[in-house]
């Protein structure tokens, strides 16, 4: 049975026996961050809505590139449900070991969200579906507030 967050706004999904660690910054500010067994993790950052979802994932993709040597990237953009997501896909080396990541961001009329999802190449095939079914959860609960 899966686990589930639903404070300060926002509800989702997650697999039980991921871990969840939960920052707030103040000023509407929060980070929740779900780490794999494996190492693999998912985020949620809110952030007030005068944040714009392109400055975010911006940040996210410089962030990356001054920390690895090379980061391959590919403007995403989605609509999921009444949201549209705008981001990056980011592929980069770590341990020897292929990483993806994916930023994704979007605005609602109060709170500018940012998703953020990371794995290697061993755990992606796995992972991958589980960080969509729970920003999909996100999501779709969001639109039901």
């Amino acid at each position: 049975m899966p686990a589930e967050y639903r404070a300060n706004g926002i509800c989702f999904a997650y697999p039980e026996n991921w871990h969840l660690e939960e920052n707030e910054m103040g000023e509407g500010e929060l980070t929740v961050h779900l780490s794999s067994p494996g190492g693999a993790f998912w985020m949620v950052s809110v952030s007030p809505a005068k944040t714009s979802p392109e400055s975010l994932t911006k940040k996210a993709l410089d962030a990356l590139q001054s920390e690895y040597d090379r980061v391959d990237h590919t403007p995403v953009e989605r609509v999921i449900g009444k949201y549209k997501l705008v981001g990056y896909e980011m592929d980069f080396i770590y341990f020897d070991l292929v990483n993806t990541a994916l930023i994704l961001s979007f605005s609602t009329v109060d709170r500018t969200f940012a998703v953020y999802w990371q794995s290697d190449d061993r755990q992606l095939d796995i992972c991958e579906d589980v960080f969509e079914a729970i920003t999909f959860t996100l999501l779709d609960r969001l639109s039901a507030a």
